[in-house]
């Protein structure tokens, strides 16, 4: 499902910086924010989460 989420902000990425829609690099960008909101979520302290992943 996450990597279903992901594809919104993948072609948001690609039209911003005017790249082929199949950029892998803008495709894994997205899937890591995705990732990294939701393990955000399901910390303890969801700020020091932030901290450590954006580090």
């Amino acid at each position: 499902m996450r990597l279903r989420q992901a594809d919104s902000p993948a072609t948001a990425i690609v039209g911003d910086l005017d790249l082929p829609r199949s950029t892998t690099a803008c495709r894994a960008i997205a899937r890591f924010v995705t990732e990294a909101h939701a393990m955000d979520l399901d910390a303890a302290d969801p700020d020091i989460a932030v901290a450590d992943v954006l580090g």
